[in-house]
């Protein structure tokens, strides 16, 4: 008589076959600790990276400074830095991505030239009546008329000055900010490590 077959179940393999039915759960943990370390790439200017990004030119970051007060370089209106998190993590079978719709992102991370046209504009301004003085001889009935319509606009009626702007470029220099360092990598990965072997 034969001996009968015995088998046991190994327990980790189960776990790892009902993780895995649930990949998706950490496929998007996964992508939310991405979307967090690009959000520390722009409150480091890039540092963590390893490299700095480079500065504003004086002449842009006075400007910036002027209408928009202190902010970090890429953070403007914020835009694009919430763009980041503010994004779902897409998830395919066996991994996930992140990144950002943000039109300018593209020049923005890997630098680029920017090609402005010359172009030319007509302008037609409003004309800005000037505080006025009573006249020598004039009635005060006559002047109050007058006065009620100081600080008054008055609509031109001639066609405005026309300028032209010549044609001019704008380089900016790269500043990678959708980028991950091999730290990151090694803290998602022990995620992955405790979601699979974790009860």
């Amino acid at each position: 008589m034969a001996d009968a077959a015995q088998n046991i179940e190994v327990p980790i393999f189960g776990v790892i076959t009902r993780k895995i039915k649930s990949l998706r759960t950490i496929l998007v943990a996964i992508g939310k600790m991405a979307q967090g370390y690009i959000v520390e790439n722009f409150e480091t200017e890039g540092s963590r990276l390893g490299t700095p990004w480079p500065a504003l030119s004086p002449r842009y970051a006075a400007r910036k400074l002027k209408k928009y007060g202190k902010k970090q370089i890429l953070v403007r209106d914020q835009r694009l830095l919430n763009s980041i998190p503010g994004s779902t993590p897409q998830v395919g079978d066996d991994n996930v991505t992140v990144g950002t719709e943000v039109p300018y992102a593209t020049i923005h991370h890997y630098g680029g030239t920017i090609a402005h046209a010359a172009r030319t504009e007509t302008f037609l301004r409003n004309r800005h009546k000037k505080d006025i003085k009573q006249r020598k001889n004039e009635t005060a009935e006559h002047f109050a008329d007058r006065f009620a319509l100081r600080n008054k606009f008055k609509k031109g009626k001639t066609a405005g000055r026309g300028f032209t702007f010549g044609s001019y470029t704008v380089t900016i220099p790269p500043r990678p900010f959708m980028k991950l360092i091999p730290e990151d990598a090694t803290e998602m990965g022990k995620e992955v490590s405790d979601f699979l072997f974790r009860e």
